[in-house]
């Protein structure tokens, strides 16, 4: 009886298609791997700019209002960038602002990465609206009302 045995030819196309399959695989690690790295870079930031508003809010939730107009003492400037008001808390004036890429807080670092920060009043509602882009994750808005 005679045994039968593999070719040299047949091993190395055994080798050949392990070494691809494992090529492929290894890709397949590495991208899951980059796709995790990167989810949670962009939830450190989403949960650093919840804690950020959660932060600015209720300061801006004690602010002073005018007792003639009923109006809050705000002023937005640097075209809608900077928010200067007086707060009812410690009867202190406070800032919020862009500068560079960061959200200041009375000069406190509240968030980095920050690429856009609007403020908007409306006179006729009393509604404030922050909007603040943070690199890589997108919008947050808070809206405020008397």
């Amino acid at each position: 009886m005679m045994r039968q045995r593999f070719t040299l030819v047949e091993l190395i196309a055994v080798i050949v298609i392990l070494g691809v399959l494992g090529a492929m695989g290894t890709m397949g690690l590495g991208a899951g791997a980059e796709g995790f790295v990167l989810g949670r870079d962009q939830l450190s930031l989403v949960q650093s700019t919840q804690t950020a508003m959660q932060r600015a809010l209720p300061e801006l939730r004690f602010m002073t209002f005018d007792p003639g107009t009923g109006a809050p003492n705000l002023t937005v400037t640097g075209g809608g960038t900077s928010i200067q008001f007086g707060s009812r808390r410690d009867a202190a004036t406070h800032v919020l602002e862009k500068v560079g890429t960061e959200l200041r807080l009375d000069g406190k670092v509240l968030l980095d990465h920050v690429t856009d920060f609007l403020v908007a009043y409306s006179d006729t509602s009393g509604e404030l609206t922050i909007t603040t882009t943070v690199e890589g994750v997108g919008a947050f808005s808070t809206s405020l009302f008397p």
